[in-house]
Formats: structure tokens, sequence, C-alpha cells
């Protein structure tokens, strides 16, 4: 009966290790790098709504400015003809 010295045991050991740990962290590295395409496709849609949502508030901006300067036009109209 044959048996390898300790020293190729440990190494064959340690090999396998090294092979199972790779592909291991492979994975991880797929699954991070698939979790991180997703948090970015999510916050470029997430941008894009707050770019439309900025937009709105400001078209409705211009509309109370409008509004308000309607209100002046016609409370100084008002004014004018109780003087």
């Amino acid at each position: 009966m044959e048996t390898k010295p300790t020293i190729e045991t440990v190494l064959e050991r340690l090999s396998a290790m090294e092979s199972r740990i790779t592909s291991r962290l492979d994975a991880l590295e797929a699954q991070v790098t698939e979790g991180f395409q997703k948090v970015a496709a999510e916050l470029k849609l997430m941008n894009r709504k707050l770019e439309i949502m900025t937009q709105d508030i400001m078209d409705m901006r211009a509309r109370v400015r409008d509004v308000e300067h309607r209100m002046d036009d016609v409370e100084n109209e008002v004014r004018a003809k109780a003087s």
C-alpha cells in the first residue's frame, strides 16, 4: 500500500478549496454585477421621472405667476373704477 506524502495531500486539498472558492466568488461577482445593473436602471428611471416632475412644477409655478399677474391687473382695474 502506497501513501502520498502529507504535503502533497495538503496541497491537493488546498487546490480543491481554491477551485471551490474561485467558483463561489465568480458566482457572487455575477450576482453583484447584475444587482448593480438593476439598481443603475432603476436610478435612471427615477432620474427621468424626477426630471418630468421638476418640469411640471416649473410649469405650475409659471401658471401661478400668470394668474397672480392677471389678478393684480383685475385688482388695479377695480381700484381705478372705484376711485
